[in-house]
C-alpha cells in the first residue's frame, strides 16, 4: 500500500523531494557522488527538513556512531535487511498501527506425482534470501532454478506466489521441508 520512488543518488534524492514530497526517506550512506550522511544534512537545511529519515546501510558500525543529523540506532537498519525488523522501524517513524491477520499457506496446485525439490545448495541459497527478506534475491535465485530444468516447476511456482505475497514465513516453511524431504531421499 506504499507509493514508492527511488532515486540512484543523493542529488537525485534532493531533486525528487519537490516532485513527490515524501512521508519518509529511507537513505543508503554509501552512493555515488553525495553520500547519503551529506545528502541527510542537504534535506535538513531545506522545506522538507521534518520529513522522517532511516538510514539502510550494509556499515554496522556507522549505527552506534553519533551523527549531527540526529539519525538514532532505532531508526537505522543493517543490510541485509531483515523484513521485520524494516516494517517494525517504517510503522514507528510513520506513527502506523498494523493491522495483522492469519493468511494461510499457499498450497502448491496439485499436480500427477509429489513436488519434486531442488538440491540443498539452491534451498540453501533461497533460504538465505528469505531470511534476509531480500526479494529480489529469491527471485533470480528461482529464475536461474528455472533454467535447470522443468522438474522443478511446481516448487518453483509456490515458491514465487509466496515471494511475490512477501510470505517469507511460509516461503521458509516449504524450504525447511525441501530440506526436509531431500534429506530423507
Amino acid at each position: 500500500g506504499f507509493e514508492m520512488f527511488e532515486a540512484g543518488n543523493g542529488q537525485e534524492c534532493l531533486d525528487l523531494l519537490d516532485k513527490v514530497h515524501p512521508d519518509l526517506v529511507m537513505m543508503d550512506l554509501a552512493m555515488p557522488g553525495i553520500d547519503g550522511w551529506e545528502t541527510i544534512r542537504r534535506i535538513r537545511k531545506t522545506e522538507h527538513r521534518n520529513v522522517k529519515v532511516m538510514v539502510v546501510s550494509a556499515n554496522a558500525f556507522e549505527k552506534s556512531s553519533d551523527n549531527d543529523v540526529d539519525i538514532t540506532s532505532e531508526c537505522f537498519i543493517t543490510k541485509p535487511v531483515n523484513i521485520n525488523e524494516l516494517l517494525e522501524c517504517v510503522g514507528r517513524a510513520l506513527s502506523l498501527a498494523w493491522i495483522f491477520h492469519d493468511v494461510p499457506m499457499n498450497t502448491p496446485v496439485s499436480s500427477p506425482g509429489p513436488m519434486i525439490y531442488p538440491s540443498r545448495k539452491w534451498i540453501d541459497e533461497l533460504n538465505r534470501h528469505a531470511e534476509a527478506g531480500y526479494l529480489k534475491g529469491v527471485f533470480q535465485t528461482l529464475d536461474h532454478l528455472h533454467e535447470c530444468g522443468s522438474e522443478y516447476h511446481e516448487f518453483i511456482d509456490a515458491a514465487r506466489r509466496m515471494a511475490s505475497m512477501f510470505q517469507f514465513e511460509e516461503l521458509k516453511f516449504l524450504l525447511k521441508r525441501a530440506t526436509e524431504r531431500r534429506e530423507v531421499s
